[in-house]
C-alpha cells in the first residue's frame, strides 16, 4: 500500500463524526504511540493487576503498622521470603528452603535488634552482628530466663515461648540446609511464624 491507496477523506468523515471524549481518547492513543509508551488499554491492564495484588502486610498476616514498624532489613528478608514462595506458586514437587532461610533472617534480625540489648551479658559480649539463632537458643536456658525475669526484663512465659520458637527455627534451618522444605512444610512455619504472630513476640519485651 502507497499513500495514493489511502482514503484520507474518508478517514475525516470517520474523525468528526466522533464524540469529544472518543476524539480526546484517540488523540491521547496517538500521543502514547509517538512516544513509544505502551497501549493504554495494556497500561490500564498492568494498572489493575498491581491493584488486584494483596500488599505485602496482608500476605505475612500483619497490619500495615506493624509491618512499617519492623526493621528495615527484616522488612527486606520477608519480602524476599514471600518472593521465593510465589515464585514457585504452590508446586508441590519445589524445594521452598530458600523462602525458610529469609524467614530464618527475618527472626533473626528481630533478635539482633529486641533481644540482644537484654542478653549481652549472657552472649558473653558477642558483637550482635556475629550473633546467630542458635547462640540466643543457648541464652535462653532456664537459669538465665529466670534471671531475665528478675531483673524486670519481660516474663517467664514470653522468655519461654521465644526459647521456643528460636528452637523450632533452628531445625527448620538445618533441614533446609541438608534435606528439603515442602510446600506444606512451608504452611506449617508460616503458621507457626505469622498465623500465631510469634515472630513479632522478640518485640513484645519491655
Amino acid at each position: 500500500m502507497n499513500w495514493n491507496d489511502i482514503d484520507f477523506s474518508a478517514i475525516q468523515k470517520m474523525v468528526d463524526s466522533l464524540s469529544e471524549e472518543e476524539k480526546a481518547n484517540l488523540q491521547s492513543m496517538a500521543q502514547n504511540m509517538m512516544r513509544g509508551d505502551i497501549e493504554p488499554d495494556m497500561e490500564q491492564q498492568a494498572q489493575e493487576e498491581i491493584e488486584e495484588t494483596d500488599p505485602l502486610f496482608q500476605k505475612l498476616n500483619m497490619s500495615e503498622e506493624e509491618f512499617e514498624n519492623l526493621p528495615g532489613t527484616m522488612q527486606d528478608a520477608l519480602e524476599a521470603a514471600i518472593d521465593l514462595e510465589e515464585y514457585y506458586d504452590e508446586d508441590l514437587d519445589a524445594d521452598y528452603s530458600a523462602s525458610v532461610l529469609f524467614y530464618a533472617k527475618a527472626l533473626l534480625n528481630a533478635c539482633r535488634t529486641s533481644l540482644y540489648p537484654h542478653l549481652k551479658e549472657m552472649l558473653a559480649g558477642m558483637p550482635s552482628a556475629q550473633t546467630t539463632l542458635f547462640s540466643y537458643l543457648q541464652a535462653l536456658n532456664e537459669s538465665n530466663i529466670h534471671t531475665l525475669v528478675d531483673q524486670g526484663k519481660g516474663e517467664s512465659a514470653t522468655w519461654a515461648s521465644l526459647a521456643t520458637l528460636i528452637s523450632f527455627m533452628q531445625l527448620q534451618l538445618q533441614r533446609a540446609e541438608y534435606d528439603t522444605i515442602s510446600y506444606a512444610d512451608l504452611v506449617v512455619i508460616k503458621h507457626q511464624l505469622l498465623d500465631t504472630k510469634d515472630l513479632l513476640l522478640p518485640f513484645a519485651i519491655s
